[in-house]
């Protein structure tokens, strides 16, 4: 009997891929996401968009034939923490678009499976540390993913 339910039991584990959620899937670590999959003709403009309606703007792109990655600037952000000390974070965001070279046709080019990736650090006063665990940072990180995932096919 149980091995009946073992798929039906695996999808609902697995329910994070289903298109009407609207998180990410994390891959690696609290810093990477699965955003979705777009078109070669969308996920310049579409990322452009996002990332600049959040007030980062575009470094770099990078485009091998595996992968195109948009990157984008370092944002300063200051805030004052529990003991009213000045805190200076930066941060910077990078969509990654592996190529799916399955497929390719004339009209759409390829597909890209799209990730989200974030990079934030603060400043100690010595050096930078990397954090994640920073409310300024979970929503940033959150609020750009959902977008991402609203615009990008599941």
């Amino acid at each position: 009997m149980l091995r009946f339910y073992t798929p039906f039991i695996f999808l609902v584990i697995n329910s994070s891929c289903l298109p009407f959620f609207i998180k990410g899937k994390e891959v690696e670590n609290n810093s990477q996401f699965y955003v979705g999959i777009t078109s070669t003709q969308a996920i310049q403009k579409i990322t452009s968009n996002i990332f600049l309606n959040n007030l980062y703007t575009i470094d770099e792109y990078y485009n091998s034939s595996t992968e195109t990655k948009i990157i984008s600037n370092w944002k300063i952000n200051y805030f004052n923490d529990l003991d009213s000390n000045n805190v200076e974070y930066k941060t910077r965001f990078i969509l990654i678009g592996l190529i799916d070279n399955t497929s390719f046709n004339k009209t759409n080019s390829f597909k890209y499976e799209c990730y989200l990736e974030c990079e934030n650090y603060y400043f100690n006063g010595n050096e930078y540390i990397e954090d994640y665990t920073s409310n300024f940072i979970i929503e940033e990180m959150r609020r750009i993913e959902k977008e991402l995932i609203l615009k990008f096919k599941k």
